[in-house]
C-alpha cells in the first residue's frame, strides 16, 4: 500500500482548482498528448470500452488495484473528468450569468471545448448504468480505431513503444505525455484560456501542479509497478509537470500580449497580492514592492530558483542545455512585475522568447533522452535535483509569497514520496511526515514568510540526512 504523507491534502489544494479537460476535434490528439507521428486516426467511443470483458467489469470498482477489467467502471463513477461537462449545475448558470453570456452560444462553446471532450459519446451508458458527461476515454488514450482490436494481446504489448507509435495510441504513462495533456487545459492554451473576467464570475482559477491533482485524482489504473521499478517515479512526474506548465504558463502568455487582448490580464499575476485580508500578518508577508503583483510564482519554481543547473545528468548529452534559464525567468519575472498597470507594449518580449526558446530546447532533450519504455533513462539527476531543492537558495526564493511557498511544498511532497519509494523512509518513520504535516498547516493557515520558513527548518534537516545515506 503506498504511504500516505496526510489524509487531508486537499485541503490545501484549494489554491489549485480548475476546468477538467480541453475539447479537440476527433483526428486531432490534444496538445503534446503523443510524441509519434503514427497516422491519424478516427474515434470509437468510450462505450466501444466498456462491456464487461473489457474494461467495465462491476466486480472489482470499488477498488481498481485489485483487478485488471473495471478500469471504465471506476473511471465514470469516481473520476471527475467522467462528469464535467453539466450545464444545468448551479455553478455554471452562475458563472454565464455574471458574465453576461447566458444563451450565448460562442461563450457556451468555449466551456464546451474544455468541459465535453469530442471523443466522449454524451449520455452514453456503462453496463452498471453510469453515464459519461465529459471526457471520454480517447481523449486522453488517443482515437483507439487503430488499436482497439489489438490492445490487448500479447503480441501487441510485447511492441509496446513500436506499437504506439504506429498505432497513434497516447504513451500515457510517460510522464512528458501525460503533463503536456493534462495543462493543455489545466493551465491553458491560447486558444482556450480562463482570464481574469471568468474568474472573477466564480470559474476557480487554473492553478495546477500535476503532481499534486495526480495525488488526489481517483486512479483507474495501477501504477505501483512503475513505482518499484523507479524509486524517482514522484519526483519525475513533479519534474516534467514544472516543465509543461511553464512552458504552457509563457506561451499562453506571449499570446496574451500578442493578441490584442485587453491588458493588464490579472489573471497572470499571483491572486493573493490582492485578495487578502487586510492584517498586518498578510500585509508583511509579501517580499514583492507594494502594490506590484508578482508574476510567475506559481508556475517557475523550478525554472527560478536556479535548478536548471540540476536538471541533466552531467556526463549525458543533455547536460550542456543547463544553466542560463534561471536567469532569464528571474529577470522575465522582473520585467512583467514593472509592465503589471502599464502599457502592453513595456511587456519584455525579447525575454520571453528567450525563457520559451530555453524550454523547448530542455523538452527536445527530454523527448529525445527519454526509453519509450519506461521513465529509466531520463537525463535528469534526481539526486542532485532533490539535494539542490533544499538549498538555502532555492529557499530563499520560494518563501516570497504564498504561491511560491505552496509550490515549494508541493515539491517537499514529491521528495518525501521518491525516498519512501526508494525505502530510504518507511511508515514507521513520523518524524518527517509530521514536518511536512506541519508546513501544510502552516500554509492553510495563513501565509507568513517568517513562520514559514522556520516550519520548513525541521522537514530541510530530516530530509537532508535521509539524503546523506
Amino acid at each position: 500500500m503506498r504511504y500516505q504523507v496526510c489524509s487531508s491534502f486537499a485541503c490545501l489544494l484549494v489554491f489549485i482548482a480548475g476546468c477538467t479537460s480541453q475539447q479537440q476535434e476527433v483526428n486531432d490528439p490534444p496538445p503534446g498528448a503523443s510524441l509519434s507521428s503514427g497516422p491519424q486516426t478516427s474515434a470509437v467511443q468510450s462505450n466501444s470500452c466498456a462491456s464487461g470483458a473489457c474494461h467495465g467489469d462491476t466486480s472489482h470498482a470499488a477498488d481498481v488495484t485489485s483487478a485488471v477489467g473495471s478500469e471504465f467502471t471506476f473511471y465514470v463513477s469516481n473520476d471527475p473528468h467522467a462528469q464535467s461537462f453539466r450545464p444545468d449545475a448551479v455553478l455554471w448558470k452562475q458563472i454565464l450569468s455574471n458574465l453576461g453570456a447566458a444563451g450565448d452560444s460562442t461563450v457556451e462553446q468555449q466551456c464546451v471545448a474544455c468541459h465535453l471532450s469530442s471523443f466522449a459519446l454524451h449520455d452514453e451508458q456503462d453496463p452498471a448504468g453510469s453515464t459519461v458527461n465529459g471526457i471520454g476515454c480517447e481523449h486522453c488514450h488517443g482515437a483507439a480505431e487503430a488499436w482497439i482490436d489489438k490492445h490487448y494481446t500479447s503480441k501487441w504489448r510485447d511492441n509496446l513503444p513500436q506499437n504506439y507509435s504506429a498505432s497513434n495510441m497516447t504513451q500515457i504513462s510517460d510522464h512528458r505525455v501525460q503533463a503536456r495533456l493534462c495543462v493543455s487545459c489545466h493551465v491553458g492554451t491560447p486558444d482556450n484560456e480562463v482570464n481574469h473576467d471568468m474568474i472573477a464570475a466564480g470559474h476557480p482559477a487554473l492553478m495546477f501542479e500535476v503532481a499534486g491533482y495526480l495525488e488526489l485524482l481517483p486512479r483507474h489504473w495501477n501504477n505501483q509497478k512503475q513505482r518499484k521499478n523507479s524509486p524517482e517515479f514522484e519526483l519525475s512526474i513533479w519534474a516534467n509537470g514544472q516543465i509543461a506548465t511553464t512552458s504552457a504558463a509563457v506561451e499562453l502568455l506571449k499570446a496574451r500580449t500578442q493578441n490584442a487582448k485587453p491588458w493588464p490580464e490579472f489573471a497572470e499575476y499571483d491572486c493573493v497580492s490582492c485578495h487578502h485580508s487586510l492584517s498586518l500578518r498578510n500585509l508583511g508577508s509579501n517580499s514583492n514592492r507594494s502594490g506590484i503583483p508578482p508574476w510567475g510564482s506559481w508556475h517557475s519554481l523550478l525554472t527560478t530558483a536556479g535548478l536548471d543547473r540540476a536538471m541533466f545528468i552531467p556526463s549525458s548529452a543533455a547536460a550542456s542545455v543547463g544553466g542560463g534559464l534561471s536567469n532569464s525567468m528571474r529577470e522575465l519575472r522582473s520585467g512583467m512585475q514593472d509592465a503589471a498597470f502599464m502599457d502592453v507594449k513595456r511587456v519584455p518580449h525579447a525575454l520571453l522568447d528567450e525563457v520559451l526558446s530555453g524550454l523547448s530546447e530542455w523538452k527536445t532533450v527530454l523527448d529525445a533522452s527519454v526509453s519509450t519504455s519506461g521513465q529509466e533513462n531520463q537525463p535528469i539527476d534526481f539526486s542532485r535535483l532533490m539535494n539542490d531543492l533544499l538549498e538555502d537558495e532555492v529557499v530563499g526564493v520560494t518563501g516570497a509569497n504564498s504561491a511560491s511557498a505552496t509550490q515549494y511544498y508541493l515539491a517537499m511532497h514529491a521528495i518525501h514520496q521518491s525516498l519512501y519509494d526508494a525505502g530510504k523512509i518507511t511508515s514507521n518513520d513520523g518524524a518527517t511526515a509530521n514536518a511536512l504535516l506541519q508546513l501544510r498547516t502552516e500554509l492553510e493557515e495563513g501565509y507568513d514568510a517568517v513562520r514559514f520558513k522556520e516550519t520548513l527548518l525541521p522537514l530541510r534537516s530530516n530530509l537532508e540526512q535521509l539524503l546523506e545515506h
